[in-house]
Formats: C-alpha cells, structure tokens, sequence
C-alpha cells in the first residue's frame, strides 16, 4: 500500500475541532482560518469529512466483488462507528452523574441521551449537567454530525455504482455536478436569506448538514478523478493566496474547494513525511471525547473550584487528557474489534 500522511491529516482535523470547541467552552471567540472564512472546528470537521470520502472511494473501487461490495462496506462503516461510540456513551453516562446537580432526576434522562445517541438521533442534555458552565448544558455537541456521516456512507453507494458503470469521464461527471449542487447550496444563508435556515429531522439540522455532505463529495469526486495526478504544493500556494484577496459571496463557494486541495496535497504528498508520525490512527477516539472531556475540565476547574485558568493551560489539559482516552479506546476497543475473526471475514 502507498504510504501517505492520511493519519497526521485525520489527527490535525480531529485536533482543530478540539482547539476550535475550546473557545467556545472558555467564552472566547473562535478564530476563522483565514479572516472571514471558517473556524477552526468548521475546518476540522471538513477536513474529516472530505478525507473519508476520498478514502470510503478508494476503498469501493478497489473491491472486486461487485455483488457484495454495497454491503461490506455499509457493514464495515458502521462496525468503525458503533463499538467505540456505544463505549463512549456508556462512559459518558456513568461520569457524568458524578457531577449532576440534580441526582434525583439523572437516571430517565441519562438512559434516553444513551437510547437516542445509539439510534443516531442527537441528544445533548441530561439534568443537572454542565448547567453552569460557559457553554450550558451540552454534554457532547460532536454527535450531531453521525447521523450525517451515515447519510454520506448510504449516499456514496448509487453515486460510485451509477460512476462505476459509466465511461469513467461520465462518472466524474455525476459525481462533479452532485458537488457543485452541494457547493452551490450550503451557503444559501446568505445567498438567500429569506429562506428558513434551519430544516431539524431526527435531532439533526440538515441544512448545516449540507456543508459536511458536500465535503465528503469533494473527497468522492477527488477519488474518482485520481487527483493524485494534479496535486502541486505550488498550485496550493497559488490557490491559498487568490483565495486570501477575493471578498464577497464567490469566496464562500470556492472556499471548501481550496482548503479540500491544500489537504489532499498535504495527504498525497510525493514524500510523505509525516506517514510514520503515529504509530496508530486514534483520531475517531480524540473526537468522540473531545467535547465531553473539554466541558468536564471547565466545569471541575472553572465553575466548582474558580481556578483562574490561562487558555493555554486549559487547552493542554484537553488535549492531553483526551489524548490518553483515546489511545485506551483505540487499543481496548477499536483494535479488539478489528481482529474478531468472524467480522474480519464479514468485513
């Protein structure tokens, strides 16, 4: 297999939502990346987005079974999401009603936030919980994009059959147009103010949903057309520098397109520096306890103890801890898991 720096990559976006959520948990502004353009968690998440598209892509097409492909790979997505969430969530939930406030109520809710998360249907409270800190009341804001990355694994399946049984420049054709319909939508905010900016289906808002689906069809689209054969780090500068000079409504549509580049030139790199920089990929880990982790610390620290906290003192604490949370999950979850026989042959 090709070495690349797909890990590191999948580490920084993890590691930017956890620094861009810190912000918000200590009441300070988020920084954008560059000004005007997304913050940092918003590029996080992107990030993560577009590489599993391009990855879930590479995957698809190098499986030979046509007949049974659609469904490995639906089983092997949700066997990657599902162990190490339902893991997450009971821990959660024993945690945290350690620092409730309202015991007597904890339990009903705490076993609906464990039912509805399991049933990807975002849950964010529980009595008593994190009621006083900065950010109030939400235990792990981060759940809300599952359900989203689910749609994008069942969507991927018509997209790469329909572009699999096409003349290849067809099939980058569909999967391009469907892109740029996401591209063309996700900022309707702003291209269409009078329009309700908020459409919520099973806990989720699919309208900042499109954002996410459209940078897993970058990674889809990237996939098919090899990008790899266009990737230059010049092309990048040249891109990151037009883009910093454009203001106005054009720069929302080409900024995922830019910043999904600059990645993919980062994570198909010809000398791919960084490929053994971690010895294992735990960034699923890192981001399922970013969240939970980073608002337990505020509310032990900060609301109970009044610590005068410095920032960076806070944010090294979260990295830190849920560092080491999620290197337990990887090697006492994920990688168990992997090596059931039975699944491996499933999968």
């Amino acid at each position: 297999m090709r070495s690349n720096n797909f890990t590191t990559l999948h580490m920084i976006g993890a590691l930017l939502v956890l620094v861009g959520h810190a912000y918000v948990f200590f009441g300070l502004e988020t920084p954008a990346i560059l000004h005007g353009g997304w913050t940092l968690h918003e590029m996080g998440v992107g990030i993560l987005f577009m590489v599993s598209g391009y990855l879930n892509t590479l995957s698809y097409i190098r499986n030979r079974d046509k007949k049974a492909r659609a469904g490995r790979y639906m089983l092997k997505r949700l066997l990657r999401l599902y162990p190490a969430l339902l893991v997450c969530l009971l821990a959660t939930v024993a945690v945290m009603r350690l620092v409730t406030t309202t015991p007597e109520a904890y339990w009903p809710q705490a076993w609906q936030y464990l039912i509805d998360n399991l049933k990807l249907n975002p849950t964010f409270r529980i009595a008593g919980v994190f009621e006083d800190n900065i950010y109030p009341g939400a235990i792990n804001g981060s759940l809300w994009t599952l359900p989203v990355e689910v749609v994008c694994y069942v969507l991927l399946i018509p997209v790469l059959e329909l572009a699999l049984r096409l003349p290849k420049k067809a099939g980058i054709a569909v999967s391009g147009a469907l892109m740029i319909a996401f591209a063309l939508f996700s900022p309707f905010r702003v291209y269409f103010p009078a329009i309700p900016s908020y459409l919520i289906l099973w806990g989720t808002d699919w309208m900042v949903s499109t954002r996410l689906i459209m940078m897993f069809l970058i990674g889809v689209f990237m996939g098919l057309c090899d990008i790899r054969k266009y990737l230059r780090w010049q092309a990048a500068l040249v891109l990151v520098l037009v883009f910093a000079c454009l203001t106005g409504k054009v720069r929302l549509f080409i900024e995922p397109f830019v910043y999904s580049y600059v990645a993919m030139c980062f994570g198909e790199a010809e000398k791919p520096m960084f490929a053994k920089a971690f010895k294992a990929d735990i960034c699923y880990g890192l981001y399922l306890y970013a969240f939970p982790v980073s608002q337990l610390i505020i509310q032990l620290l900060v609301v109970r103890r009044r610590m005068a906290l410095p920032f960076a003192v806070y944010v090294a604490l979260c990295i830190g801890v849920t560092w080491g949370i999620a290197v337990l999950n990887h090697w006492l979850v994920e990688k168990p898991m992997s090596k059931i026989s039975f699944l491996r042959r499933i999968t």
